[in-house]
């Protein structure tokens, strides 16, 4: 997808904080309660630091192929990375691959790929109707539109790449389930007043 077109705003403040808690989530050691949810941290080498930067993305497996729809084309520091060092390290659940990145350019595939997420829920048929600025999601029409998308497919394979995401430490992951267990309650209590004062309010 062209990067001067974009249809769906690029996280920033809080947007982008919700967009890489999942991170936090993986430092802590709870990757494999997100495997159900296709979420996987994507370390790739930055193009111009050349360390280690992280990331969480959505990815569709086939085989030993991953691929990964970039909503905001060109833009991401993910994408400029792995245009420039395409060794990348993967983390699924409790398990971290060596792969290959490689940004897509035949329609086929690419529609293949648009294809697999469309399947998936409504949620990312409505996403990549937004994408595409077309309400007809169908297989021939994504062919057609295939180069509106950015897709990277991730070949597993056995090369050096950069260290993955580390965990916290055992002190720092006492105060994590601290903070997280806090966070829980104060939401649970909040929705209680909120039920509460409905109640009141209905009587």
């Amino acid at each position: 997808m062209d990067e001067n077109t974009l249809f769906i705003a690029y996280p920033k403040g809080i947007a982008r904080a919700f967009f890489r808690a999942p991170l936090w989530l993986y430092r802590l050691g709870w990757g494999d309660l997100l495997r159900g949810t296709n979420l996987m941290v994507l370390t790739t080498r930055g193009r111009k630091s050349g360390l280690a930067r992280h990331t969480v993305v959505e990815y569709a497996r086939h085989g030993s192929k991953l691929y990964v729809i970039s909503a905001w084309g060109l833009q991401p520091d993910w994408v400029q990375n792995v245009r420039a060092h395409p060794t990348v390290t993967v983390q699924i659940g409790s398990s971290a691959r060596a792969a290959t990145a490689t940004l897509l350019s035949d329609p086929s595939e690419i529609t293949r790929a648009l294809l697999m997420f469309r399947k998936r829920s409504a949620l990312h048929e409505y996403v990549l109707e937004r994408l595409s600025a077309t309400h007809d999601i169908t297989p021939r029409v994504l062919k057609e539109i295939s180069s509106h998308f950015t897709v990277v497919r991730f070949d597993l394979a056995d090369v050096d790449t950069p260290p993955p995401l580390a965990g916290v430490t055992a002190t720092h992951r006492v105060w994590g389930w601290a903070m997280v267990t806090g966070a829980v309650v104060s939401v649970l209590v909040l929705l209680a007043g909120a039920l509460a004062r409905q109640g009141k309010l209905s009587t």
